[in-house]
């Protein structure tokens, strides 16, 4: 009778060891306590937050993007190259980030996806809840040739530019590449050097005279 209760002490005295264990909440990262969302003495359970902490070192900035984009961010995945600037931290200029996820699906209502960039700063700068500005590059090339992407216009199924070839307009097919709003590459159909028409295009027709301004 003796031995059992001392297995019984024991059992009791292990679980109560187990218990005071449970009393130590070990945070899973490191960081700083941002937060305390729970007060002192009340019922805790296993959903229940108990602190908020961030890292000021490392940061995720959520983007919201057109749909159209979708699924060039899925095939370039981690080769795609990000830049990140943030409006509290003019002076800091542009952080390099790291794409780290793509939401797999689209919202109805904005019509955008998430993209989740990953931003490190040894100097501790950032905080949670700035706006920043992301800049991707989806796709690269080393001495492309460009084109303002005003001067690219449609004659019936042929797309091109107007080059100038003395007082005229001559309408050229051409080949392109990667496009921006603002730039597009050319692939074929073009030599450097060559001057296009961007203003004033639209109604243009091969071969008619033009005044090139100053």
């Amino acid at each position: 009778m003796a031995e059992a209760q001392l297995a019984a002490a024991q059992a009791q005295n292990d679980l109560a060891r187990l218990n005071l264990d449970n009393t130590r909440v070990s945070a899973p990262i490191a960081g700083q306590v941002a937060k305390l969302p729970i007060d002192e003495g009340s019922l805790a359970g296993l959903a229940t937050p108990l602190a908020v902490i961030v890292n000021e070192m490392a940061m995720v900035v959520k983007a919201a993007l057109p749909e159209r984009h979708y699924a060039a961010f899925l095939a370039g995945g981690e080769r795609i190259r990000t830049q990140v600037e943030f409006a509290a931290l003019p002076d800091r200029g542009a952080f390099s980030g790291h794409l780290v996820s793509v939401s797999p699906t689209i919202d109805p209502a904005s019509r955008t996806f998430t993209a989740e960039v990953e931003v490190n700063d040894p100097k501790g700068g950032l905080a949670s809840g700035m706006y920043a500005n992301v800049t991707f590059e989806v796709e690269h090339a080393e001495g492309a040739l460009l084109v303002p992407a005003a001067a690219l216009c449609s004659r019936g199924a042929s797309r091109g530019v107007f080059v100038l070839d003395g007082e005229l307009a001559r309408f050229r097919l051409l080949t392109t590449g990667i496009e921006s709003e603002l730039i597009v590459q050319v692939l074929e159909g073009l030599a450097d050097g060559e001057r296009v028409v961007v203003d004033g295009n639209a109604f243009l027709e091969d071969g008619q005279r033009v005044h090139v301004g100053e």
